[in-house]
């Protein structure tokens, strides 16, 4: 069973976290798996200068479980107009852990994966 709860990746704006990424992680807590549907890598010059893995925020497991309330109310909708769907938590909470993207072994990987879809597309 794997022990770490997913993850997310995304952006952080106005001190708020946006993930649009769910992360998830191998039996040791490494990430592993990277599940993202919303903006699709389609090898144009345009969408290769966007990035939306800026951060990675995890869940911090507090001693007592049972006080890690999540209000789903509070989805900070309002600080991401242009993105309708994501999974958004307040950046200071205490029961979330976020990482600047750069700072993880495979900060480039987004790098990585357009150069790839640019690769593919000029086939």
């Amino acid at each position: 069973m794997i022990q770490t709860p997913p993850a997310a990746a995304g952006l952080v704006k106005t001190k708020h976290f946006c993930g649009m990424t769910m992360v998830q992680h191998d039996p040791q807590g490494d990430v592993i798996f990277l599940h993202h549907n919303g903006k699709k890598l389609m090898g144009e010059e345009e969408t290769s200068k966007t990035r939306v893995w800026t951060h990675l925020q995890s869940f911090v497991f507090p001693e007592n479980l049972a006080s890690a309330n999540a209000n789903a109310a509070e989805r900070w909708w309002r600080h991401f107009p242009e993105f309708p769907y994501v999974l958004r938590r307040q950046q200071e909470s205490k029961h979330y852990k976020t990482t600047p993207w750069e700072e993880l072994p495979f900060g480039d990987l987004e790098d990585r994966l357009h150069g790839f879809a640019q690769e593919a597309a000029a086939l």
